[in-house]
């Protein structure tokens, strides 16, 4: 169950999304590797923290930086999957984290970008640990989208 786009005390946390490029063992494929710098306010020592999680950008999606506050759909669709989804928050510049699951990768990406999304990170399914996995969501234009492990998803909606 996600706690919305505030962490402890109400506190808001921001997603950085930074390219790096790697190519995987024992495969031919380029893949390419989004750094996900996390920042948030630590409440036990009243300082700013910044965590680094590795994702993966979609096959589709541009591979730039993008920036803003994390948004998480309602509890009425938590996946993202209606086209009237809202996402809970107010900051304006804002990137949605959606569960992957129920429709496919385009229709959560678009559902986000409709609301004003500037980027999409989608957290794998539940019993997939940190795994990430290739992903194509053909028709979203110009919105990011990487892919995360789900633990790091779920540690993500609770700060």
């Amino acid at each position: 169950m996600s706690r919305g786009p505030a962490g402890a005390g109400g506190r808001p946390r921001r997603l950085f999304l930074l390219m790096v490029l790697c190519q995987t063992l024992g495969e031919v494929e380029l893949r390419t590797v989004a750094v996900i710098n996390i920042t948030h306010p630590s409440p036990e020592s009243n300082r700013t923290s910044t965590e680094a999680v590795h994702g993966v950008y979609g096959g589709t999606s541009p591979k730039i930086r993008a920036a803003g506050y994390i948004r998480a759909p309602s509890a009425e669709d938590a996946l993202a999957c209606d086209p009237s989804v809202q996402f809970r928050g107010v900051h304006p510049v804002w990137i949605a984290l959606v569960e992957r699951g129920n429709c496919t990768f385009a229709q959560k990406i678009e559902n986000a970008a409709e609301r004003g999304a500037t980027a999409v990170v989608i957290y794998n399914k539940n019993g997939t640990g940190n795994g990430t996995d290739p992903f194509r969501h053909d028709g979203t234009g110009k919105t990011v989208a990487v892919m995360i492990g789900n633990i790091k998803g779920r540690e993500i909606l609770t700060l």
